[in-house]
């Protein structure tokens, strides 16, 4: 029984270490990466999408879904067959105040750093 704990324990972990990971190379592209923080985030957005609400503990999976909420506000942009020619990130970042990407970019932040505090 002590053994099955302590493996589902490790199997939890290693989980949030690829969260951890994938929230890294989120990190790297908003204060690395070119451009305006619109831009950035359009770039950090390929690693964040690897990950789902799951991936998160309890308290971040609101933070995750805020994140994802704030970035897919407008709609995909699809031609006359329906195809999405542009999806509802690059939409809502088209749109989108750099104060208001600011503001997501400083919400990412703080949960790499509540995942590496609290879980790791």
């Amino acid at each position: 029984m002590r053994e099955k704990a302590i493996d589902q324990r490790n199997t939890g972990n290693m989980y949030l270490l690829y969260t951890y990971e994938k929230l890294s190379d989120v990190e790297r592209e908003l204060t690395l990466g070119p451009g305006d923080m619109r831009s950035r985030l359009l770039s950090a957005f390929r690693y964040l999408d690897r990950l789902c609400e799951e991936d998160f503990p309890g308290e971040l999976k609101e933070d995750y879904r805020w994140v994802i909420k704030k970035l897919t506000v407008q709609e995909p942009w699809r031609n006359y067959k329906g195809e999405i020619k542009v999806d509802a990130v690059e939409m809502t970042l088209g749109k989108m105040q750099n104060k208001t990407g600011v503001k997501i970019a400083q919400k990412l932040l703080k949960m790499k750093g509540e995942l590496r505090r609290e879980h790791l």
